[in-house]
């Protein structure tokens, strides 16, 4: 998290972040950030050519609504289990590894596979 701006416990504009908290990986992120992020994603601000600007396609009217709404996507299981947010924690555990991560090593072992 950058040196500048506070933000309170529970602040709605808390950046995103991820810190390592006990035993556990937390990963935080106001409901004003997702809302700000959501409404300026250049997917949902297309170009119009008869207004020479580009145009909002959806804001939000309830923060908490929405939250609860991306939360809900986010853990929306397909057919074999597997949500969103799986796929993206299994994404970045790749990640670390090909950037050489520290917390591994080769194992060699016979796996069963998925």
């Amino acid at each position: 998290m950058s040196k500048g701006k506070r933000f309170n416990k529970g602040s709605s504009d808390r950046p995103l972040s991820a810190e390592i908290r006990g035993r556990e990986l937390v990963i935080r992120v106001g409901l004003g950030t997702i809302a700000w992020a959501f409404e300026h994603d250049t997917e949902n601000n297309r170009w119009d050519d008869d207004k020479n600007n580009f145009i909002q396609g959806w804001k939000v009217s309830d923060r908490v609504e929405f939250a609860k709404d991306v939360r809900r996507e986010a853990l929306r299981e397909e057919e074999d289990g597997s949500t969103p947010l799986i796929r993206f924690l299994d994404q970045l555990c790749r990640a670390a590894a090909d950037s050489g991560s520290l917390g591994i090593e080769e194992s060699g072992e016979v796996s069963e596979g998925c």
